[in-house]
């Protein structure tokens, strides 16, 4: 493939791993990389006192197109937390496996083995410079705001769960929300066998269900219903939360957590654990240090 294609198609693989745009510089800089060991490539003709003995030592798409020589350099950003050299190594990669596409490949196990590895049969193949990787290039280039777009709205999951609605994956996109409040959107269940669709706040979490409020009351997943699709919607606003050790009077609509199930509670109730407002204002909370958690009162849940 030609530089055009293997910087887009580094790019391409930066948006999709949510690079920024340094991350995504350093990614098309690394797929350019492995053409170190070509005199006539675009590095190779910059950088020909380093280009010309590596491509008497090694040829080309030789040892410099190598997994065994990107991969521990990806490795090593890993174990450094050197965020630009993982994705240096990450552009390098990313041009050896396209490269792989090339009508005769590329010896991508040197130096284990000199076998050329390929993509799909020869008849699918492309050669480089040919009408066939201007079209590679122009689907690659229609996939970059895509890929771009994915990660503007949380990464490649939520495109995909835009398009599929899995409620495997808005439970997992809840979970990397950390603080942020979000609202799940989608088809809910009754157990009375109704199907409605619905826009709930999420309230958190119970083992490994979500917990939400329709406005009036708590719903939990199994006791109620369960939503046979669904999206998450994150906001860029934190829950304000307070946590308290030992029992508490509210003395506002507040959600509180003792540990094991969310509760929501009116404004003159007993609480205590994590303690959030309904309207998440700060909880307004007189502290009762006689109390104990055995008088909280019983609560429907």
């Amino acid at each position: 493939m030609t530089a055009p294609t293997h910087i887009a198609f580094g790019i391409l693989c930066g948006s999709l791993g949510n690079a920024e745009y340094v991350s995504s510089a350093a990614c098309a800089l690394g797929a350019l990389l492995p053409d170190l060991d070509h005199p006539r490539s675009s590095l190779g003709r910059v950088f020909f006192f380093v280009s010309h003995p590596l491509h008497r030592r090694f040829g080309h798409r030789g040892f410099m197109h190598s997994f065994f020589l990107w991969g521990p350099l990806l490795l090593s950003g890993v174990l450094l937390n050197a965020a630009i050299l993982q994705w240096l190594a990450i552009g390098a990669l990313s041009h050896v496996l396209i490269d792989c596409y090339n009508t005769s490949g590329v010896r991508a196990f040197t130096p284990f083995s000199d076998k050329s590895v390929v993509m799909f049969k020869r008849d699918w193949r492309v050669s480089t410079g040919s009408l066939g990787e201007i079209y590679v290039f122009i689907l690659i280039a229609a996939l970059l705001p895509a890929a771009h777009f994915s990660q503007v709205i949380g990464g490649p999951r939520k495109l995909v769960n835009l398009l599929i609605k899995s409620h495997k994956i808005t439970v997992e996109e809840y979970a990397r929300a950390g603080t942020r409040i979000c609202y799940t959107k989608g088809q809910f269940r009754w157990n009375d066998g109704r199907t409605e669709d619905v826009r709930w706040l999420v309230v958190g979490t119970e083992e490994q269900h979500l917990v939400y409020f329709d406005g009036e009351k708590l719903i939990r997943e199994g006791k109620y219903g369960h939503f046979l699709k669904s999206t998450l919607t994150q906001t860029d606003t934190a829950w304000i939360s307070v946590k308290l050790n030992g029992v508490g009077m509210v003395k506002n609509d507040s959600f509180f957590y003792d540990g094991k199930k969310w509760y929501h509670v009116p404004g003159g109730s007993k609480v205590m654990g994590v303690i959030r407002s309904v309207n998440n204002a700060m909880p307004e909370i007189q502290i009762d240090r006689q109390a104990v958690s055995s008088q909280l009162p019983d609560l429907e849940i």
